[in-house]
């Protein structure tokens, strides 16, 4: 029997079979059609093992196809989707591939034979001697190796190489790993954070940091986290990372890691990230470093195009770009303003922070059209009081234009928050009646009236009152404005409360109390609910009424009582008006 047939009878499974004998099931190659792998997988086999790194157009994920005892496949990827045992998911780039496999399995056992024949005619010419010589020096300088070596052999380690602790946290998830590859218990990380106390700072420190962080963000797909204690976890390992960095004479290699990080994190880890290179950029070297680091990476991930890259990644390093020109006063680099600001543009849709960073560019920037670009911002997200609220204070708007009353008018009503109000008002841009009338137009009736009660225009806000007819709006202005005008203030109030006493509740009022709390659920049906509720709504509303010191009161008890004779409920409510 030939070698090359000796060594291809080690795989049992056959091309023809790879779908389905992972293990037992039947793959689905709906996704992975002949050639849609093709410039997208490198790989080799060794034994029966097939190593593969896939490139998935954002990364490379390394994958390693084992053929198993029982001539079934065992697949393992390190993306966060393949759970690596029993009963887990299957990822692309496993199906890629199994499919490369499946493809070209006459090649790939061909070649490892034929790199297997090359290896045993090089030993051939060399010495022992010098054999011996180049492993010992192999050993020396690889720790992995040398691993792998005493581990093979089953030597005894005596000599203490820094611990993989990469490898370790795989472990550490992989051995608790329970039914279809998930960690149902919360893994205890504290081994490791002492270690790097006890390593006080350092490179060493940084490595046990950094291998904990990735390890946790690279397994939270087999973990529930809802409490927060792996991100916690995670933000720690972080935090501290960067405190070890900041005491190192030169971090460049780690603040291009850090960007590199921030870039790829989730949304939430990401703003750790950038925590953490906001405390260790200390110079004006560190900042040029973390620019030219996101402008690397960013040119990266858009050689295909900005339609082509990540918007989140995009937005990330934008992020990062911006914070190293200000703090290090590089906003003079040629065009990179006009670069930003076309991204942001571009991803400002995200979220309400990226909308306040465009904005804060476009006011640094003068540029011609900034004042467009900023309403259009603000006619897309009305609702986004901090943008606004950006745009009045960059003075991108002047307070001039009609459009900055506009402005202010939603951000004011959106936030409460009088500072715009002031600035408009002082700049004459402004009136009381008209902010008013604004605040009237848009539906902001609270805002309205408490802009009458400020400017004490005590006529407009009893005017609002009394044509709006809204109990909420009556009872929130009877303490000051019903003592302005008492008896027109009692009338507007008493008048609505005998148009509520005149409908009584039925079952169409259950709409206004949708939510019945479930101990009070099991005491009363939803009508008994519902009346009680409308008792207390009518007793607290006659409360603030009798405050007002009306002599007509005693005759508005008298009717709401008469409007509800029949009900004893009712009637007790009210009993002591």
């Amino acid at each position: 029997m030939s070698l090359a047939r000796k060594f291809k009878d080690k795989w049992v499974v056959r091309p023809e079979s790879i779908g389905n004998m992972l293990y037992g099931d039947t793959l689905d190659w709906s996704d992975a059609a002949p050639g849609a792998y093709d410039g997208r997988v490198e790989s080799y086999i060794d034994g029966t093992t097939l190593y593969a790194l896939v490139n998935d157009g954002r990364r490379k994920m390394h994958v390693m196809v084992q053929q198993t005892n029982d001539n079934n496949l065992a697949p393992r990827c390190e993306c966060s989707i393949s759970l690596f045992d029993r009963g887990g998911y299957v990822c692309d780039h496993i199906i890629m591939v199994l499919r490369h496999l499946a493809d070209n399995f006459e090649e790939l056992t061909t070649e490892a034979y034929t790199r297997e024949e090359r290896v045993s005619e090089v030993l051939g010419a060399i010495t022992a001697q010098q054999t011996l010589e180049f492993l010992s020096d192999v050993l020396v300088k690889h720790p992995d190796i040398y691993m792998q070596f005493v581990d093979h052999f089953g030597i005894k380690d005596r000599l203490r190489f820094e611990p993989d602790y990469e490898t370790e946290l795989d472990r550490h998830y992989y051995t608790h790993q329970g039914r279809g590859g998930r960690v149902d218990e919360s893994l205890s990380f504290d081994r490791y954070f002492e270690a790097a106390r006890a390593a006080a700072g350092g490179t060493k420190t940084i490595a046990i940091h950094r291998a904990v962080s990735e390890a946790i963000q690279r397994n939270m797909g087999i973990v529930n986290d809802s409490d927060g204690y792996y991100t916690d976890c995670a933000i720690e390992a972080v935090e501290n990372m960067a405190e070890a960095v900041l005491g190192l004479p030169d971090r460049r290699e780690y603040i291009k890691y850090m960007a590199g990080m921030a870039a790829k994190a989730s949304r939430n880890m990401a703003r750790h990230y950038r925590s953490a290179l906001e405390t260790v950029c200390a110079s004006d070297g560190d900042l040029d470093c973390l620019y030219e680091a996101a402008t690397g990476l960013l040119a990266e991930r858009m050689e295909g195009g900005e339609e082509d890259a990540g918007p989140w990644q995009v937005a990330e390093l934008t992020r990062l770009q911006i914070y190293a020109l200000e703090e290090g006063g590089g906003s003079a680099r040629e065009g990179a303003m006009e670069a930003i600001l076309r991204r942001l543009a571009g991803s400002y849709r995200l979220d309400s922070d990226l909308r306040v960073l465009y904005i804060k560019c476009l006011g640094q920037s003068g540029a011609d059209n900034a004042k467009q670009a900023a309403v259009d911002v603000a006619s897309e997200f009305p609702g986004d009081a901090a943008a606004l609220g950006a745009i009045l204070e960059e003075g991108i708007i002047s307070s001039s234009d009609p459009e900055c009353a506009e402005l202010a008018t939603k951000t004011f009503a959106s936030t409460g928050d009088w500072k715009h109000y002031d600035m408009l008002k002082e700049a004459g841009a402004w009136s009381a009646p008209d902010a008013v009338r604004d605040l009237l137009e848009m539906g902001h009736d609270y805002k309205a009236l408490e802009v009458c009660m400020r400017e004490k225009m005590h006529d407009k806000a009893m005017d609002v009152i009394e044509s709006k007819k809204s109990l909420d709006l009556l009872a929130r202005h009877a303490a000051d404005l019903g003592k302005v005008y008492p008896e027109r203030y009692f009338e507007a109030y008493a008048s609505r409360i005998r148009e509520m006493s005149a409908r009584k509740p039925d079952a169409k009022a259950r709409r206004g109390f949708k939510t019945i709390p479930a101990k009070i659920f099991k005491k009363l049906s939803t009508q008994q609910y519902v009346s009680e509720k409308y008792n207390e709504q009518v007793r607290d509303h006659m409360l603030r009424v009798k405050e007002l010191g009306d002599d007509r009161y005693p005759d508005l008890v008298k009717y709401i009582r008469s409007k509800h004779s029949k009900s004893t409920t009712f009637l007790a409510a009210v009993r002591d008006l």
